[in-house]
């Protein structure tokens, strides 16, 4: 029997209205098992953020050096592709210093209460930065990549800001940015708020014995 099964048979066996009567080994185990997760869950995410964002940052950034020096274009065009570049390394170092200082915050060594309070902060944490999204990532994202559109726009003419290529790109963009912002408000309330509101009313709980 799993430490997740021990605790749903002790929970259903205690009377109406049920109270929190279970053994605190239990309980911790089962705290420290689902922080030990959910931490995991979250590192690895932001490891494969960060190399993803750190790679397609220095394509635009080579990929702009290669079409100065090989092709002989102008910076005038190639500054947008720089631009989208430094914005990127920008996002990877804010979310490599959110979960470096996200590591120093956990204990996996904290007696129940402590350990249930520590989870509901990180988790809190959590639904705090991807309710942000639209500001720290999705919106810098589509600026830059707008930017290096218009960059490749104007080294052509001024009257290439208004052609079709560069409206259906900021189109797409306006898309994007307000699909993701969604999509990440939609999963937060999904999957983050239930878990949120269990630890809520465990603490509620454990501090009324």
């Amino acid at each position: 029997m799993t430490p997740d099964d021990e605790l749903k048979s002790v929970w259903k066996a205690q009377p109406l209205p049920r109270q929190i009567t279970i053994s605190a080994d239990v309980l911790l185990q089962q705290l420290r098992g689902n922080k030990a997760r959910f931490n995991s869950e979250i590192l690895w995410s932001a490891v494969f953020m960060i190399l993803g964002l750190v790679v397609f940052a220095f394509m635009c950034i080579g990929f702009g050096i290669f079409c100065m020096v090989r092709r002989g274009a102008p910076w005038e065009a190639m500054s947008g592709f720089f631009f989208l570049g430094i914005l990127l390394l920008a996002i990877a170092a804010y979310t490599a210093l959110d979960r470096y200082r996200h590591v120093r915050r956990v204990s996996l060594s904290a007696p129940v209460l402590a350990c249930a309070e520590e989870s509901l902060a990180l988790m809190q944490h959590e639904i705090q930065l991807w309710g942000n999204v639209l500001w720290w990532y999705l919106l810098p994202l589509a600026l830059g990549v707008e930017a290096s559109v218009l960059a490749l726009a104007w080294a052509k003419g001024v009257h290439w800001l208004v052609s079709p290529l560069a409206l259906r790109m900021l189109g797409i963009m306006v898309i994007i940015t307000v699909g993701g912002s969604w999509f990440s408000r939609w999963y937060l309330r999904t999957y983050y708020e239930p878990r949120r509101q269990e630890l809520e009313a465990l603490l509620r709980e454990l501090k009324s014995q």
